[in-house]
C-alpha cells in the first residue's frame, strides 16, 4: 500500500529531513512551501496524510481540515 506525505513547511532542513525519514519508512513524500501550494496539493493529487507547520503564515487550520 502506498501512503503519500504532504509536508508543508517553509523550513527547509526539516523538509529535507522528513523527506528522507519518509523515504526510509517507504513513504511517497513531497513538500508544499505555501498555503496555495498546500491547498492545491490536497485538491489535485492523492494526499493520505498531512504534517504542517501550524506556524506557517496563512496557513489556518480550519481551512486544511477540511
Amino acid at each position: 500500500m502506498d501512503v503519500h506525505l504532504l509536508i508543508a513547511s517553509l523550513e527547509k532542513p526539516l523538509c529535507d529531513l522528513c523527506i528522507e525519514i519518509a523515504g526510509q519508512m517507504e513513504l511517497e513524500a513531497r513538500v508544499a512551501e505555501t498555503p496555495l501550494a498546500v491547498f492545491d496539493s490536497l485538491k489535485s493529487g492523492r494526499v493520505d496524510l498531512v504534517m504542517a507547520d501550524l506556524q506557517m503564515p496563512g496557513l489556518h487550520v480550519p481551512e486544511l481540515i477540511q
